[in-house]
């Protein structure tokens, strides 16, 4: 390994530490034989939430035997947003042999703007349990998802990012037992102060990632820009249809 390529990646060749791969990763693989499953990554703006997201998906595929995840928006099957269907794109993900899809609603800042996607997370797993595929979804908050997809049983765990750095960001990897006390601390502190329960509510899993490549990362931007393009038509094309 040269020196330039030891910045983004540790000594045992992954952007994150080994325990991420065999103890969160590679049980929710496994779980893939019984049905679809939901990982939520969460944290406010500029924690790097995708880049993690894309880390991940970057290992299961290499698990699966494929290459790292094509962020060229021309070629890009495995990264959708809100403003896309996530139905169809996960089923293009795969038919192409991936068994992981990154659902980014990042952008999102209001929890009543997750209210559609909600919707649409309960119609594909409702439709597409066949889909042997895991979900990576990217959100501000995961308590803006609404107590079904916890109760149904979907949502698998939630990695919690915070404190970036130049160098790196922390994690905390909450299991679902964590997660079931943290969004109880959530509720009872009310709208405006849910995010102190991540200060009193830990994860039962610690770690730091490194960043993407400057090349990847050149890519998630355009591939962002892209996406966010197409949100912005897609909210003006819902606008006119409330009017008429």
């Amino acid at each position: 390994m040269t020196a330039h390529a030891k910045k983004y990646f540790y000594e045992h060749g992954l952007p994150f530490p080994q325990d991420l791969k065999k103890e969160v990763l590679e049980p929710l693989i496994r779980d893939l034989n019984r049905e679809p499953s939901i990982l939520v990554l969460d944290g406010t703006s500029g924690t790097g939430k995708t880049s993690l997201a894309v880390h991940l998906a970057d290992c299961v595929n290499e698990m699966n035997g494929q290459l790292i995840v094509d962020l060229t928006p021309q070629n890009n099957i495995q990264l959708g947003h809100g403003g896309v269907d996530l139905t169809e794109m996960s089923e293009k993900a795969s038919e192409a042999g991936f068994i992981v899809f990154i659902f980014d609603e990042a952008d999102f800042e209001k929890k009543g703007t997750m209210t559609k996607y909600n919707r649409n997370l309960h119609k594909f797993f409702r439709e597409y349990r066949q889909l042997k595929i895991l979900i990576i979804l990217v959100i501000q908050s995961v308590s803006w998802l609404d107590n079904d997809l916890h109760d149904g049983g979907l949502i698998k765990g939630l990695i919690h990012l915070h404190d970036p750095t130049k160098n790196y960001t922390s994690y905390s990897v909450y299991d679902l037992e964590n997660l079931s006390y943290l969004l109880d601390r959530m509720e009872r502190l009310g709208r405006h102060k849910k995010r102190k329960a991540y200060t009193v509510v830990h994860g039962y899993k610690r770690g730091q990632f490194l960043d993407l490549s400057p090349e990847r990362r050149e890519q998630l931007r355009l591939l962002s820009t892209s996406f966010k393009k197409k949100t912005r038509k897609a909210i003006v094309k819902n606008l006119k249809a409330d009017k008429t």
